[in-house]
């Protein structure tokens, strides 16, 4: 995003501040400020927002999901250092892997192509799939499947808590570098601006 003539990062850091961190280094103290960064990045642009809506759920039910939707990929990026780019791959794989007792690989195809593919391409959900603001995070009706949106959404929060968590740790290795290699492609992106 550019705000007064500089790229940011985050709603408080810039691109150039980002750049004088040295992370090939794994520099401790420019890690934790990289953290910060994506930390700031998700919470004062995603999370924050859905929280708010959260509080009218009923109202912003659709919103909130496609905000969730876009989450999913992100933080799948993150964990896995952006090395495919296969939109139901890696959304099935983080719903599966991630929140097994609630998606089985099935279970997370059907809410990749009825849930996201079509809230993202016709601002709708298909076939007998719905959303709610009530019951479990998935529920079966006569045939309709019933996403919780607000369910849904507390297990993205929680989880980008822990995974904070984990890069916080000093011995995860792979994490760690999964997380530069993603944080380098972000800036890859943004670059020439």
């Amino acid at each position: 995003m550019r705000v007064d003539n500089q790229i940011m990062m985050s709603q408080t850091y810039s691109k150039d501040y980002y750049l004088s961190l040295k992370l090939n280094c794994i520099n401790e103290n420019d890690f934790k400020e990289a953290i910060k960064i994506f930390e700031d990045r998700i919470n004062g642009w995603y999370l924050d927002q859905i929280k708010l809506m959260l509080d009218d759920a009923k109202k912003n039910a659709f919103v909130i999901m496609a905000l969730d939707c876009i989450l999913i990929e992100t933080f799948w990026h993150f964990r896995n250092g952006n090395r495919v780019e296969k939109d139901k791959y890696i959304f099935c794989e983080f719903l599966s892997e991630v929140f097994p007792s609630i998606f089985s690989m099935s279970v997370a195809k059907d809410f990749y192509s009825n849930i996201r593919c079509a809230l993202l391409h016709s601002g709708q959900t298909d076939k007998e799939f719905v959303l709610s603001v009530d019951g479990n995070s998935i529920d079966i009706d006569n045939n309709v499947v019933i996403i919780n949106v607000v369910k849904i959404s507390k297990l993205l929060i929680e989880y980008f808590e822990k995974y904070i968590e984990e890069l916080n740790n000093e011995d995860n290795n792979i994490l760690r570098r999964n997380f530069i290699i993603q944080m380098d492609a972000t800036m890859e992106n943004i670059k020439n601006y």
